[in-house]
């Protein structure tokens, strides 16, 4: 495990290269999945949290050198997932989130769990004669601040979506039937199970969903 991850770390070094902790536990022949890794996982992430929070005197120094016209760039290069990211800032609070996403903007995002699927029926307006038979609809629990740098992404990745509901932290799937949507996608089983509830037919799914 330790050589998989030094070895991420080189390529990061000289080659510039990212890594995700799912690519690291493959290399080092384990499955991400697989219950025992899950609790080590768990023992790994207890052993970091404690740095994970932030200094209380940084925003207020973030601030000054704002309000200074001293702008600071940050590189950010962990292993660790999206979803672990976004848990630390719901942790610390909403406006944390939304802040950083604000001064991220130019920073495309990674694609998410359902990117590829999304990419392949979006795909199929290009295979069908006639009218778009397939519309992407952004649902997202964002602030409507932050959806630029979500419009960013998706005009980089070529996703014809346009339509976007931004419900700033509250449950998406009650958007599912004002948008006549007929297949949700969630990461989120609440949601899921909300959108279930709510709509009564469809297809809801989640990558998540055990």
């Amino acid at each position: 495990m330790l050589t998989a991850e030094d070895e991420a770390w080189r390529r990061g070094r000289t080659e510039g290269t990212s890594a995700r902790l799912d690519d690291i536990l493959q290399t080092a022949g384990l499955d991400p999945a697989h219950p025992a890794t899950q609790v080590g996982l768990a023992a790994y992430r207890e052993f970091w949290e404690p740095h994970t929070f932030t200094h209380p005197n940084i925003p207020e120094v973030w601030e000054w050198l704002r309000d200074n016209g001293i702008r600071v760039g940050v590189l950010s290069n962990t292993i660790w997932s999206r979803d672990y990211h976004r848990e630390i800032f719901e942790r610390d609070g909403l406006e944390a989130y939304q802040r950083y996403q604000i001064e991220h903007e130019e920073q495309i995002l990674a694609p998410g769990d359902a990117f590829p699927l999304v990419h392949k029926l979006l795909g199929l307006n290009n295979r069908l004669p006639g009218e778009a038979r397939v519309e992407g609809i952004l649902l997202s629990r964002n602030s409507a601040d932050t959806g630029l740098r979500v419009f960013n992404a998706i005009k980089h990745y070529g996703l014809d979506i346009t339509r976007a509901a931004f419900t700033k932290g509250e449950p998406t799937s009650r958007y599912v039937p004002a948008f006549g949507a007929h297949l949700f996608l969630s990461a989120d089983t609440g949601d899921v199970r909300r959108a279930l509830d709510d709509v009564g037919k469809g297809v809801a799914y989640s990558e998540k969903a055990g």
